[in-house]
């Protein structure tokens, strides 16, 4: 039989579920605006998911057994995890910056790579003529 405080567990990790969900895809959402398109945009989602996952358990997975209160600590966690997902319209704003940044770098470099490589071609076959 299911005991109260089984189901009131439950009822927590089910809503930290829901919220991981709706984070997911206003992350997302907020990402394909940056990328242009939603295949980066998802490929960025799941590898900090993933990548907050792995470090979690680098951190975290010798320590967690020993907890005498494991869902105190998973409530303080979730905490920190509501606490980072506050911040993260300010982290999305900072890979926008970032993103055009190396964007327009890139470019750039591109463009300055193509007039020397122009310029070379056409000084070789000046020289060639002559």
């Amino acid at each position: 039989m299911v005991t109260r405080r089984v189901f009131g567990v439950a009822l927590l990790l089910f809503g930290s579920g829901l919220t991981a969900l709706v984070y997911q895809v206003a992350w997302l959402r907020e990402l394909r605006l940056i990328f242009g398109s939603s295949t980066p945009a998802t490929s960025a989602v799941i590898a900090i998911f993933l990548g907050g996952l792995g470090f979690g358990s680098l951190v975290l997975g010798q320590r967690v057994d020993a907890i005498e209160k494991p869902l105190l600590f998973y409530g303080r966690l979730e905490l920190a995890i509501a606490g980072l997902a506050a911040v993260s319209p300010l982290l999305v704003w900072l890979v926008r910056l970032s993103y055009i940044a190396v964007g327009a770098w890139l470019a750039n470099f591109v463009l300055l790579e193509r007039i020397g490589t122009r310029a070379t071609l056409w000084s070789a076959w000046r020289s060639a003529g002559t």
